[in-house]
């Protein structure tokens, strides 16, 4: 069984949308097939150890508990932990006939991850800038949380793709992989900072 999350879910998730934002519902996506856990042997042969290890549990998981500042954060981080932990706990019986990935292909994979997340840190970096009572704070914020979220489910796709990719690329893309995985850590941080001294709503006169 494959698990989705629908941009009825996401809509509800980011909020009202900036008009200068260019993150739609309809971008915001997740992948839908299962990740193979590390170690999990099929009839025939070992599987690959792909990045969806115990790591990537932490990792989300982490975000589950991190996000304090708003209703939202916290929903979409309970969402994020137990959407991984449906998809690591189950196994297509196909997973061994996936087309493999080209070099190439994987490039552009990671590209548009690195988009997506400058995205996101563009996002967070206006946020920063403007004060409380500015007309449109609340767009920004509306901005930079879904902006981070979309990060997070670019970041899950990223997962997806990896599976299909031999060990050799596996290996090739480690440390940047790392490195994107600490990335996304960060702009949870700074988000939730920069709502913690700065709440997303303004109080009535």
């Amino acid at each position: 069984m494959t698990l989705s999350i629908t941009s009825k879910v996401f809509r509800s998730l980011a909020g009202a949308a900036s008009s200068r934002s260019i993150l739609s519902a309809n971008q915001i996506r997740t992948a839908s097939a299962p990740f193979t856990l590390s170690g999990t042997t099929s009839t025939q042969s070992r599987a690959p150890h792909h990045p969806t290890d115990d790591s990537s549990v932490r990792f989300f998981a982490h975000q589950a508990t991190s996000s304090t500042t708003t209703e939202t954060s916290d929903r979409y981080a309970e969402l994020v932990k137990e959407t991984i932990k449906k998809m690591m706990s189950e196994r297509r019986e196909d997973v061994d006939e996936q087309k493999p990935i080209s070099d190439q292909s994987l490039e552009g994979k990671f590209n548009h991850f690195k988009k997506v997340y400058d995205e996101a840190e563009s996002c967070l970096n206006d946020l920063q800038e403007i004060t409380p009572d500015a007309e449109d704070y609340l767009d920004e914020c509306s901005c930079a949380r879904g902006a981070v979220e979309h990060a997070f489910t670019a970041y899950v796709d990223l997962l997806e793709d990896l599976r299909r990719a031999n060990e050799s690329q596996l290996d090739a893309y480690l440390e940047v992989r790392n490195a994107h995985a600490h990335n996304l850590k960060g702009l949870r941080r700074k988000l939730d900072e920069l709502l913690m001294v700065k709440p997303p709503f303004r109080n009535a006169a």
